[in-house]
């Protein structure tokens, strides 16, 4: 006999079934179920399977999984459970270390995270689920069937965790496309299928049909670069007007190293690769359709961001809200770097900044940044205010 037992997010028993050895299903039917909520609530149920001779107890699993709703809209957004979620977050390169790398992006007030690499044990989306961070997880494709093989090992893996939100291919083959996002609808509802591309040859992937492109913004930094990335996008868009868009930003390899000095920018790479992702941002951030916009890897060594500002704050005093993983933070405003207020910190990685002054129009907020050894600016962002 196998005995199937249901217990609630809460550790509450809700349920149990006994089926024969035979055929080991068990339906559960919940009236009210609590759903998964990202960042705001991981509810997560649990199912203990006993296998039993007599009263002898010869083997037992349990595993964990959670209940959510997901939807892309025609107006190109994700939904979670009926309520919108724009996705922003940063690569992980390495799955098998992921405590320090995903305190990071909590810390940073992400809510996505982007990888191609996931541990044996797949940990990553466990983690995923408990700190409420959305996954996209490029599969390796070799452009062999045999990768369906690996898909279908993978996805009964995959689809309790409500975490996984996409799983992106990349194959010019429009027949190995189609059977992938069949096989990535039909073994894991609710996880929507990516087809991979540059922002020059998306068009090759439209044919098969995925819920959504995969863009790689490989920019190289140059000011000129970025207005040309904005307007082969914008060609895209009105090429195919019912996609939606994941979008990658990279950035250039010289900006990986914060000790590295570009020669475009004689303070060295720290406020460069700030400034960088403000430039993708503007290209990509706030555009229609775009679903997620995922940059990286994070910064390396101390990084911070700047929580949204309400708009009618001019002429008024006002906390402003910063995540960051460095000991000492200041704020300048409008360039007085004489009068730098300094932060109170509330929490490990969360500081706000008291009673600042706006003005109308156009504000620039930079954020310095201090740790044991050196200074540097590491986030600079222009607010828009009103009265």
């Amino acid at each position: 006999m196998v005995i199937f037992r249901l217990y609630s997010p809460d550790g509450i028993l809700l349920d149990t079934e006994n089926v024969r050895p035979t055929d080991c299903r068990a339906a559960f039917r919940l009236s009210a179920p609590m759903l998964w909520e990202g960042r705001h609530a991981n509810f997560k149920y649990r199912v203990d399977a006993f296998l039993q001779r007599d009263a002898a107890v010869l083997d037992d699993v349990s595993v964990t999984f959670g209940l959510r709703n997901a939807e892309l809209t025609r107006d190109g957004f994700y939904q979670l459970n009926g309520l919108k979620l724009p996705l922003y977050g940063a690569l992980l390169r390495d799955a098998k270390n992921v405590g320090d790398a995903m305190d990071a992006m909590v810390s940073l007030d992400a809510n996505a995270v982007f990888t191609g690499a996931l541990d044996p044990a797949c940990r990553l989306p466990e983690v995923c689920d408990r700190l409420g961070l959305m996954l996209i997880y490029r599969f390796p494709c070799t452009g062999d069937e045999r990768d369906f093989d690996e898909l279908q090992r993978l996805l009964p893996l995959l689809r309790r965790h409500p975490s996984v939100a996409f799983i992106a291919y990349r194959s010019d083959d429009v027949a190995y496309a189609k059977t992938f996002c069949r096989l990535v609808h039909e073994g894991a509802p609710g996880v929507f299928c990516a087809g991979e591309s540059s922002a020059l040859t998306a068009e090759s992937i439209t044919d098969a049909v995925p819920d959504a492109l995969l863009l790689n913004a490989d920019a190289v930094g140059f000011d000129h670069d970025f207005d040309a990335l904005a307007a082969r996008f914008a060609a895209l868009r009105e090429a195919h007007p019912a996609y939606r868009y994941l979008v990658f930003a990279r950035p250039p390899e010289c900006l990986y190293d914060v000790h590295s000095t570009d020669p475009r920018e004689p303070d060295g790479s720290q406020e460069y690769f700030s400034r960088w992702h403000e430039k993708l941002w503007e290209v990509f951030g706030n555009q229609k359709a775009v679903v997620a916009f995922c940059a990286g890897p994070l910064a390396p060594g101390g990084f911070a961001k700047l929580a949204s500002l309400p708009a009618r704050t001019a002429g008024k005093t006002i906390d402003v809200k910063c995540f960051s993983n460095l000991p000492s933070l200041s704020l300048s405003v409008n360039g007085k770097h004489r009068k730098r207020v300094q932060a109170q910190r509330l929490s490990e990685s969360v500081f706000v900044f008291r009673d600042v002054r706006l003005r109308r129009r156009i504000n620039t907020l930079v954020l310095n940044g201090r740790d044991a050894t050196d200074s540097a600016v590491i986030c600079r962002r222009k607010e828009k205010t009103r009265k």
